[in-house]
C-alpha cells in the first residue's frame, strides 16, 4: 500500500498553492480579460486541473515559466513520483535508492537475467542463456520471493514442449507483463477507483446499505409494505451526503437506473391494472392501489430530479430516458404539491440549463408535448371535475405545466436556443388549440382573458374570506379544504397563469434584435406571427392593471393579492422588449406613466419601518429590478431631451430613490436602483436635482448600508458637474447659493457621520471618494456663511453654563376677529399641506394609527377633525402672529382696489421710508421697509 501520510501531504500542497495562486488573481489590479484568461484553471473539470499542474515534464524552458507548478512545488512532485516508483518496484528508480526505507533489499538489475530468456522463448531457441556470474545470496521480502518464484515457474512452462494451448500462452505472459507495469497496473486501478475522505465512512455504509436493500426489491412484485419500504429508502438516499458531495459516484454505481427500473415496473402495472379496471372487483381497493403507486412515481421522480440537479454528468445519463419520461408526461399535473415531482419535471429536470443537451432534442420529442399540449386547449381536466372546480372546456391548469417545459427548452442560460424556438413557435401555430381559447381563431384577446381572470380570481378570495361583494354573482368553485391544503387549485389564477406562461414562451422564442438586423427571413416572419398573435395595445393594458395591495398585519399570512401578481408583468415586458421593443419615444414615456411608475409606488409602499418582510413586496422588487428598472436604463437616452415629460421624470426620480432606501432589497436590486438613479441623473440638468439634493443632505447626515446608493449618487454628480458647481461667479449655467451651500452642507454630514462611527471598510470606501469628488468641486475660497439657516442648524452655543430659553413675551397682545380669521385659515392652510405629503407618500386613513400599513386617522378634511386636533394646527400659528405683533409688526388688509387685493401684509411701525423690497412667507407677502 501507498504510503497515506506523503500522499496526503503533496495533496495538500497542490491545494494550497491553487489557493494562494487564485488569491493573488483576486486580489490584484488585473484587466478583466485578464482575469479570466488567469483563472480559467479553476474552472475546469478536476481531471482537467491535475493534468495542468502535473504536465510538467514535457514542457520547454520557456513553457514552465508560464506552468501553474512553481519550481518548489516541483521538486516536491518528482520526490512523491520517485518515492512512488520505489514502492511500485521500479527497477531503475530501486538502483537510484538503495538505502530507501521502502525496501530491504534492492534486486539487481534483471536485463540480463528473466527477459533475456523471454527473448529467447519467443526467437524458437529454447535453449537457455548463459548463467551470470553467481553472486551471493539476497534477502528478499515475501513479495519479492512470490515474484521471483512466479517469473521462474513461468520461464519454465514457457520453456517445456507440453504447453501448446495459445489461450494458456497468451494468459501466461500475461501475467508475466503485470510483474513488470507496476505503474500500468497502478493508472488502470485509478480509472476505476473513487477516493472518499474517511470522515465519511458512516455514510458510505448507509449509501450501501440502502442501495442492496434496494436492488434486492428490484425483482420482487412489491407489497404495500415493500413500496413504502422503497420510499423510504430512496429518500434516504438523498439525505445521504454521498449524494451530493460524490454526484459521479452514484451515477457510476447506477442508482439512477435501479430507480428508473422501479418506476418503469410501477407504471407497467399501473397501465395493466387500468386495463383490467371492468374485471377487478372492489372500488375501495382498486382506488387505494391506484393512490400507492402514485406515491411510488413521485418517490422516484423526487430522486432523479435531485439526481438531475447535482451534476452535468448526470443530466446527461437520464437525457438518455427522455422517451419514456414524455410518453408519461401527462400523469399527475393537475396536483400542484407534486410540482417538482412527476415525469415532467424528470424530464425538463434532465436538460434545464443545459445548452448541449437542448440542442439534443429533436423535432418528435417537442411534438409530444405539443399533441399534450393541444388536448389542453380542447377538453377539461377530467380530475378537476370531479373534485368539484368548473367545466372551463380546457385545461389551463396542466397546459401551463406542458409550456413551463417549453420555455425550458427554448431559453438556457439567458439566451435563446435558436433552433427549438423555431421549432416551437411552428409547432404552436400547426395547433392553434396550444394557444387557449383568447389567442386562438376569434379569441377575445389577451387584455380580455387577463381582465376576466382577474376577476374570477378576485371573486373566488372573497367567497374564501366569506364576503360576498354587492351585485356580484357567486361563482360555483370548491373551497380548499383547510389552510395547509396544497392541491387547491384557483381556477382563476390559473388562466392567468397559463396565459402569462404562454406570453412568457413566445417572447423567448422571439427572434434576437441583431438577427432581425441581418434581415433574415424566418426571423422576420417569426416576429411578424407573434406580433399577430398579441397586438401592442394588450399589452400596453396589462401592464396599466393595478395590484391589488393588501393591508393585512396577520403574523404567517400572505399578503400577496388574488389574480394578478409582479410575475405575470414580468413575462408581459419580456415579451414587449424582445417582440415590439420600446425604441418609440411616446411609447416609452406612456408605459413608464400609466404603468412603471405606479408600481414603483406600490413598491415604496410595501417597505415597512421595522424591516419585516412582505411576500408581496418581495415579488414587487423582483419585478422592478429584473425588469423595470433594466428597462429604463437601457432607455437613458429619452431623458436628454424630454422637457414636456420633466413632471414625469422628477415624479420617477424621487420615487426611485424612496425604493433605494428599502430595507429589503436584496444586494442586486439595490444595484439595480442605483444604475437607475445614475443613468437618469446624468441626462439631467444639475439645476433640476435642486429637491433631491435636499434629501439627501439629510439622509447623509446618518451613513448605513442603506445610503450606499445615495454615496454612489452624489460621488458621480458632482466628479461630472464639478464645474458647474466649481464657478465662482453666480452667472447663468452656474451653480446658485443654494447649490453651494447644500453642497457644503452635503460634505460637512458626511465627514461629521463618519467621525461619529466605527470603521466600516465597505461604508468608508464608497464615502471617501463621495466626499472628495464634493470637495474638488467646490470653489477653493467658498465657505457657509453665518445666516438663518446657520443659526437654525447651528449646534454649538456660545453662552456658557446651562441653556436658558427666552421665549418673547406675548402676554400684552390682543387679537381682533379678522385675525382669528386669519389664524383659522392658516390652519387649514397648514393641515392641508400636510395631508397632501402624507397622500403622496402612500399614506391612507385608517380609524387607527398604523405606522406599518401608513394609516393615520387625521387623513380627512379640515372641517372633520375635533376642537383638540384643530386646536392643535391653530395654537402655533396663533403664538407665531403673536410674537410678530409683540415685535411690533402689525398685519393689514389692502383695499379691493389694489390688484394684490385680498392679500394680508406685514408692516413694521419703525421708520416711514418707502418699501424696497416683499418677502413671502407662507402665502404672505412681507414687504420690507
Amino acid at each position: 500500500m501507498l504510503d497515506f501520510p506523503r500522499a496526503e501531504s503533496a495533496k495538500c500542497i497542490i491545494q494550497q498553492d491553487q489557493l494562494r495562486r487564485y488569491i493573488e488573481i483576486k486580489q490584484s489590479d488585473l484587466p478583466s480579460s485578464v482575469a479570466a484568461k488567469k483563472t480559467r484553471e479553476f474552472r475546469c473539470p478536476p481531471r482537467e486541473q491535475m493534468n495542468a499542474i502535473l504536465g510538467f515534464k514535457t514542457l520547454t524552458d520557456e513553457e514552465l515559466e508560464e506552468s501553474p507548478c512553481r519550481e518548489e512545488l516541483r521538486a516536491v512532485l518528482m520526490d512523491f513520483h520517485d518515492l512512488l516508483m520505489v514502492k511500485a518496484k521500479i527497477p531503475a528508480i530501486v538502483n537510484a535508492y538503495p538505502s530507501s526505507s521502502l525496501l530491504q533489499e534492492s534486486p539487481e538489475p534483471e536485463s540480463k537475467g528473466v527477459m533475456s530468456k523471454v527473448l529467447a522463448i519467443l526467437s524458437g531457441n529454447k535453449e537457455e542463456a548463459p548463467e551470470p556470474p553467481a553472486k551471493e545470496p539476497i534477502a528478499l521480502d515475501s513479495a519479492d520471493k512470490f515474484k521471483k518464484v512466479l517469473v521462474n515457474t513461468i520461464v519454465r512452462w514457457a520453456s517445456e514442449t507440453f504447453i501448446e494451448n495459445p489461450i494458456l500462452i497468451r494468459e501466461m505472459f500475461s501475467l508475466l507483463l503485470r510483474q513488470y507495469n507496476s505503474i500500468g497496473e497502478l493508472m488502470t486501478a485509478l480509472e476505476k477507483t473513487y477516493v472518499i475522505s474517511s470522515n465519511t465512512k458512516k455514510d458510505v455504509e448507509t449509501l450501501w446499505l440502502c442501495l442492496s436493500k434496494v436492488r434486492a426489491l428490484l425483482p420482487v412484485q412489491m407489497s404495500q409494505e415493500e413500496e413504502e419500504l422503497m420510499r423510504e429508502l430512496l429518500w434516504t438516499l438523498v439525505n445521504n451526503h454521498i449524494f451530493f458531495q460524490h454526484p459521479d459516484l452514484i451515477r457510476i454505481l447506477r442508482v439512477h437506473e435501479n430507480v428508473m427500473a422501479v418506476m418503469m415496473n410501477t407504471l407497467g402495472r399501473r397501465a395493466q391494472a387500468q386495463n383490467e379496471t371492468q374485471a377487478v372487483e372492489g372500488e375501495a381497493a382498486q382506488a387505494k392501489e391506484k393512490d400507492t403507486s402514485h406515491e411510488m412515481v413521485v418517490a422516484c421522480c423526487k430522486f432523479l430530479c435531485y439526481f438531475c440537479r447535482t451534476s452535468r454528468q448526470n443530466q446527461k445519463a437520464m437525457f438518455d430516458h427522455l422517451p419514456f419520461l414524455l410518453d408519461n408526461s401527462n400523469i399527475l399535473l393537475s396536483r400542484p404539491s407534486l410540482r417538482g415531482t412527476t415525469p415532467l419535471d424528470v424530464a425538463y429536470s434532465s436538460l434545464m440549463d443545459n445548452t448541449e443537451l437542448a440542442l439534443a432534442l429533436r423535432e418528435h420529442h417537442l411534438e409530444k408535448i405539443a399533441v399534450y399540449l393541444s388536448r389542453c386547449g380542447l377538453q377539461s381536466n377530467s380530475d378537476l371535475v370531479e373534485r368539484g372546480y368548473p367545466d372551463l372546456g380546457w385545461d389551463p391548469v396542466e397546459g401551463e405545466r406542458y409550456l413551463d417545459f417549453l420555455r425550458f427548452c427554448v431559453w438556457v442560460g439567458g439566451e435563446s436556443v435558436e433552433e427549438n424556438a423555431n421549432l416551437v413557435i411552428r409547432l404552436l401555430i400547426r395547433r392553434p388549440e396550444c394557444l387557449g381559447p383568447a389567442l386562438r381563431g376569434e379569441g377575445e384577446g389577451l387584455l380580455c382573458a387577463i381582465i376576466d381572470a382577474n376577476k374570477m380570481s378576485e371573486r373566488i378570495a372573497l367567497q374564501r374570506l366569506g364576503a360576498e361583494a354587492e351585485g356580484v354573482v357567486p361563482i360555483e368553485h370548491p373551497m380548499p379544504a383547510g389552510d395547509d391544503d396544497e392541491d387547491y387549485v384557483d381556477t382563476g389564477a390559473a388562466i392567468l397563469n397559463f396565459y402569462c406562461t404562454l406570453v412568457d414562451l413566445m417572447g423567448r422564442c422571439a427572434p434576437e434584435a441583431n438577427v432581425i438586423a441581418q434581415g433574415k427571413n424566418d426571423s422576420l416572419r417569426a416576429r411578424a406571427i407573434l406580433r399577430s398573435l398579441v397586438p401592442l395595445e394588450d399589452l400596453q393594458g396589462v401592464l396599466s392593471l393595478r395590484f391589488t395591495l393588501s393591508n393585512s398585519s396577520d403574523e404567517g399570512r400572505s399578503d400577496m393579492p388574488p389574480g394578478l401578481i409582479p410575475a405575470h408583468k414580468q413575462s408581459v415586458v419580456l415579451f414587449l422588449e424582445r417582440v415590439y421593443g420600446m425604441n418609440n419615444k411616446d411609447l416609452f414615456f406612456s408605459l413608464l406613466e400609466d404603468a412603471f411608475l405606479p408600481d414603483l409606488r406600490a413598491a415604496t409602499a410595501l417597505d415597512k419601518s421595522d424591516g419585516s418582510e412582505s411576500e408581496m413586496g418581495l415579488a414587487l422588487n423582483r419585478y422592478i429590478g429584473n425588469s423595470i428598472l433594466p428597462a429604463l436604463i437601457s432607455h437613458s437616452s429619452f431623458y436628454a431631451e424630454a422637457e414636456a415629460h420633466a413632471p414625469l421624470l422628477d415624479a420617477t426620480l424621487h420615487t426611485v430613490y424612496r425604493l433605494s432606501k428599502c430595507k429589503i432589497l436584496t444586494k442586486g436590486q439595490r444595484e439595480a436602483v442605483s444604475d437607475f438613479l445614475v443613468a437618469l441623473t446624468r441626462e439631467m440638468q444639475p439645476a433640476a436635482l435642486l429637491p433631491l439634493l435636499r434629501k439627501l443632505t439629510i439622509d447623509v447626515s446618518k451613513l448605513s448600508e442603506y445610503t450606499t446608493v445615495a454615496l454612489r449618487l452624489l460621488t458621480l454628480h458632482y466628479e461630472r458637474c464639478g464645474k458647474y458647481y466649481g464657478s465662482s461667479s453666480n452667472t447663468p449655467g452656474t451653480a446658485s447659493e443654494e447649490e453651494k451651500r447644500l453642497t457644503m452642507m452635503l460634505f460637512t454630514n458626511i465627514f461629521d457621520s463618519l467621525a461619529k462611527m466605527e470603521y466600516d471598510p465597505d461604508l468608508f470606501g464608497k464615502a471617501l471618494p463621495c466626499l472628495s469628488a464634493i470637495g474638488c468641486s467646490l470653489p477653493p475660497d467658498y465657505s457657509l456663511t453665518h445666516g438663518y439657516d446657520d443659526e437654525l442648524y447651528n449646534t454649538a452655543s456660545c453662552a456658557e453654563g446651562p441653556y436658558k430659553p427666552a421665549p418673547i413675551s406675548t402676554d400684552e397682545v390682543q387679537l381682533d376677529q379678522d385675525i382669528v380669521d386669519l389664524i383659522n385659515k392658516f390652519s387649514e392652510h397648514y393641515h392641508d399641506a400636510w395631508a397632501s405629503r402624507k397622500l403622496e407618500s402612500g399614506w391612507t386613513y385608517g380609524e387607527a394609527y398604523s405606522i406599518e400599513d401608513k394609516m393615520h386617522p387625521r387623513l380627512k378634511p379640515y372641517s372633520m377633525l375635533s376642537d383638540y386636533e384643530r386646536e392643535r394646527y391653530r395654537e402655533p400659528v396663533r403664538e407665531a402672529i403673536k410674537a410678530l405683533l409683540a415685535l411690533s409688526w402689525n398685519i393689514e388688509y389692502e383695499s379691493m382696489e389694489n390688484t394684490s387685493a385680498g392679500r394680508e401684509q406685514l408692516h413694521r411701525q419703525d421708520t416711514v421710508s418707502s418699501c424696497v423690497g416683499v418677502i413671502s412667507l407662507g402665502g404672505i407677502e412681507i414687504p420690507v421697509k
